[in-house]
């Protein structure tokens, strides 16, 4: 297993977080590549076929490249729970398609997701 100056049991603060879990960019400290670590929310360890689902995926995957896509590394159990070690990945903002804004939360968006949130809510029939 290769030394992290940042490890996935760290409690740094993550980068970002959404419903998979926390993510957190960390150094190699061997090659001194960027890595992103994502601890995996209990929640969805509670599922008995979760883990044995996600290593299988990333064991399809493997061979896999594309600048745009991090390549796993491994998967470590933790006593907290699991972390995924990828390679971490440079992108660039998306524009929005509806007024070209490259801000994440632009005013049309956030409208146009109330208006699905809404539409979603809706009663059928």
């Amino acid at each position: 297993m290769t030394p992290l100056s940042a490890t996935a049991e760290q409690p740094e603060a993550p980068l970002f977080t959404d419903g998979l879990g926390d993510r957190v960019v960390a150094v190699d400290a061997a090659t001194g590549d960027l890595l992103q670590i994502l601890r995996v929310r209990p929640q969805l360890l509670a599922v008995p076929s979760f883990e044995f689902a996600l290593r299988e995926r990333a064991a399809r995957l493997a061979n896999f490249r594309h600048a745009y896509y991090g390549r796993v590394r491994r998967i470590d159990r933790q006593p907290a729970g699991l972390a995924i070690v990828s390679d971490h990945v440079w992108i660039s903002t998306l524009r929005c398609a509806c007024c070209g804004s490259s801000s994440p939360r632009s005013r049309c968006c956030t409208k146009m997701h109330a208006m699905s949130r809404m539409a979603s809510l809706a009663p059928s029939g």
